[in-house]
């Protein structure tokens, strides 16, 4: 498993994404001058229009490819060299490696090389697998598009076969780059190239790499056991005071995490060098594997120690500050979907009511206009998920659609319910959180429910939420009495200096620089929607000030539960909450 090449390895990766960084501070800062140019503090997720129709934004969308290349040289064509040099100690300096990386790079600045690129960045990791780049490996379909995706039966069954037949195809071309960059092929020739290697060898070059991942797969397992498993389960037989507990509790939980980024950083090197061993197997045979003979340095040593003494003192602080690190009550306040969530019918009279008896913070509903004029609360572009009916609100009068009905799980019959009606029941029990919702969402929605609102005196109550940019500024600008909030699900630049009383994010796009970026100036920040376990634990113990979920009765679970925690649960919770 290439041990001996462990030392050499990391320093190389080290290296390169030292230079990785440093290029792509350079690319951002340029982007941020241009962002300054068009007179925008962000990009977000209503920018497609000024991106597609603007100068400016085709120069952000040329820098973001950029970005997406040098990702691509220094994680793939790199790799693939650096493999090389450690597999066969070509002894070749890194300058070097990099130089022959973008010499090599120069055959994907075509079309079907772009394509090839945009494949590893967005497609390799919607289809679950590791093999790409670093920068996107954390890209998924969004969890509110991934829901209508799967909304029924039909479309998840074309959706997971896609993905499917996206692996696969991915599977026969994943020697591309070693014959780009190895043999000298073009895009084209690599291409097929790899897909004859895979057909001819096929069962042996599966029974080559799956064991390797295999074989890693138990390293991996060996490094959560010895550095974890078994000291915990000493420290638990032993059960020291509680201070001396948590110190080496803390001392378990930092070497093993430690242990597994160390590991993590190398897989991407050794799943390069088992491929490029695997392949040069076939291609040029000739090639043998050196072994480096020279024992462990000095330096080896030193490094260890400087970490151990790290890893006590860390563990010394973490223990006597225990309760401050790792707290078990969360302020974030937890928002009902469309309603009360899962917990009623969806956007009705009684979801408001679910949510008050529940005593939750807030509930975010759905608006649209009728045809005559009126607000009803519907999320969909048609009631036929809900209602049986294929008409659009806009399309129809209010009449007609309080004629629709909806037959619930326990027989019962509701109606879809207007705004006015859900004020009403709303006033003075639970904040609402108004999305401005569908194709009737424009200036005179802002205006006609703004002034319903301020009539029945509950400003201070309700929030207006929205997708459109344009529309929460116009608001934001012309009403800064209502509180508004911008929902994006991407961004870049200073996204806090948007014009709105807080941003909504998206959960994948609810990072820490995102939400420091917010909080700097003041503002709230809200995560949408946060139905996943995991992801109610990340958020609750994150510094965001609410989420938006479907699942109410599991996230006042765990927010209740976090208070009987384990110190270990407690620690794991803080270090890893996404797991």
């Amino acid at each position: 498993m290439f041990k001996d090449k462990l030392f050499q390895l990391l320093i190389y990766q080290l290296v390169t994404k030292g230079l990785l960084l440093a290029s792509l501070v350079i690319l951002r800062t340029i982007a941020g001058s241009i962002l300054w140019v068009a007179g925008k503090p962000a990009i977000t997720s209503s920018d497609i229009p000024f991106l597609m129709r603007t100068w400016q934004g085709w120069l952000l969308l040329t820098i973001a490819l950029t970005g997406l290349f040098i990702y691509t040289i220094f994680e793939i064509n790199v790799m693939i060299l650096l493999s090389r040099n450690v597999l066969y100690s070509q002894n070749k300096k890194i300058n070097t490696i990099v130089y022959e990386a973008f010499m090599a790079a120069k055959k994907l600045l075509r079309p079907k090389g772009i394509l090839v690129i945009l494949y590893i960045s967005f497609l390799v990791p919607v289809c679950g697998a590791s093999f790409g780049i670093s920068l996107t490996y954390s890209f998924v379909v969004p969890d509110f598009v991934l829901s209508v995706i799967t909304g029924t039966n039909l479309r998840a069954i074309i959706y997971y076969t896609l993905l499917i037949f996206l692996a696969i195809l991915g599977l026969y071309r994943i020697f591309t780059f070693h014959y780009m960059i190895l043999k000298g092929q073009s895009v084209n020739e690599a291409l097929v190239s790899s897909v004859n290697l895979i057909k001819n060898h096929k069962k042996s070059i599966a029974w080559r790499y799956f064991g390797f991942l295999l074989r890693t797969g138990l390293v991996l397992v060996a490094i959560f056991t010895i550095f974890g498993l078994i000291p915990y389960v000493i420290l638990e037989t032993i059960n020291p005071p509680q201070q001396i507990y948590r110190f080496f509790l803390l001392a378990i939980v930092l070497t093993t995490t430690l242990a597994d980024g160390i590991y993590g950083l190398l897989f991407l090197s050794f799943q390069f060098m088992r491929l490029t061993q695997i392949f040069d197997g076939y291609e040029c045979p000739e090639l043998v594997v050196s072994v480096d003979k020279k024992k462990s340095s000095i330096k080896v040593i030193l490094i260890s120690i400087v970490v151990v003494a790290l890893i006590c003192v860390a563990s010394g602080i973490g223990s006597l500050a225990f309760d401050g690190f790792f707290p078990t009550e969360t302020s974030t306040k937890i928002i009902a979907h469309r309603g009360g969530g899962n917990m009623s019918t969806e956007n009705t009279l009684e979801s408001i009511k679910t949510a008050i008896d529940k005593k939750i913070y807030a509930s975010e509903i759905d608006v649209q206009r009728t045809s005559d004029g009126h607000y009803i609360v519907h999320h969909d572009t048609n009631f036929y998920r809900l209602y049986g009916h294929r008409g659009r609100p806009e399309d129809m009068s209010l009449d007609e659609v309080k004629k629709l009905t909806m037959k619930t799980d326990d027989g019962h019959i509701v109606h879809p319910s207007t705004l006015e009606e859900m004020l009403d029941i709303a006033k003075g029990k639970i904040r609402l959180y108004i999305e401005l919702k569908g194709r009737t969402a424009d200036r005179k929605m802002v205006e006609d429910t703004y002034m319903m609102i301020k009539s029945k005196g509950m400003l201070g109550q309700c929030a207006f939420i929205s997708l459109d940019y344009d529309i929460i500024n116009y608001m934001e600008s012309h009403h800064p009495d209502a509180e508004t909030i911008y929902l994006c699900y991407y961004s870049f630049g200073d996204i806090g200096r948007l014009n709105a009383d807080g941003i909504g994010l998206e959960a994948e796009a609810a990072t820490d620089s995102n939400i420091r970026k917010i909080h700097k100036y003041g503002k709230r920040v809200d995560v949408w929607t946060c139905n996943m376990h995991n992801i109610i634990v990340q958020f609750l113990l994150s510094n965001v000030d609410g989420i938006i979920t479907d699942e109410v009765e599991t996230a006042k679970y765990i927010k209740e539960s976090l208070k009987d925690s384990s110190d270990l649960n407690r620690v794991m919770n803080w270090l890893r909450p996404e797991s």
